[in-house]
């Protein structure tokens, strides 16, 4: 019996010394690629903005009016993108 609780004990020293960083090692990886994605979605979102912001007024035509409404499902969009992504972002930092 001692030799197999020397074994199990020899196999979660090595579990430890080895798994548990290379596990922390790509969850910092997936977390800074959320990070990435949400500063892009936020740029994206602040530009779509900024161009809505611009067009808003512009109503006369039909091109204007799918103009603004492309506008606006792309700010819908790349914002559902950026909450996705700080919602992964806390989910994988909170792990």
């Amino acid at each position: 019996m001692g030799h197999h609780l020397d074994a199990i004990t020899r196999a979660l020293h090595d579990f430890v010394g080895v798994c548990v960083p290379a596990t922390r090692s790509a969850q910092q990886a997936n977390g800074n690629n959320l990070l990435n994605l949400l500063t892009i979605a936020t740029f994206f979102s602040g530009v779509t903005a900024t161009a809505a912001q611009c067009s808003f007024e512009k109503n006369e035509s039909t091109l204007e009016w799918m103009t603004n409404l492309f506008f606006y499902g792309s700010l819908v969009l790349s914002i559902s993108a950026a909450i996705n992504s700080l919602l992964g972002l806390t989910w994988k930092l909170a792990v």
